[in-house]
């Protein structure tokens, strides 16, 4: 699996009351996600941090993914290969 560096920008909830001038001067801010990619499609990036690997003979140990990212494809500013294993 590729293990990938992802720019992209998130979502922010500022919970408080605000004024309009204080508003206008809120900026989004960009989230840096690295972890093996598991599939890119039109809609969405999938990354997972831990990549769990079949154990030949074992049926009960299967390929699993865990702390699985997804991210809507219009929020990546960038993808960045790490490493191509």
């Amino acid at each position: 699996m590729k293990l990938v560096e992802i720019v992209w920008t998130d979502a922010i909830n500022f919970p408080d009351k605000y004024t309009a001038e204080e508003c206008a001067k809120m900026k989004l801010g960009d989230t840096r996600t690295v972890g093996y990619l598991i599939e890119e499609t039109p809609e969405h990036v999938n990354t997972c941090s831990d990549h769990f690997l079949p154990v030949p003979g074992r049926a009960d140990f299967v390929e699993q993914f865990g702390g699985v990212s997804l991210i809507p494809r219009g929020c990546v500013k960038s993808i960045r290969v790490v490493e191509d294993g």
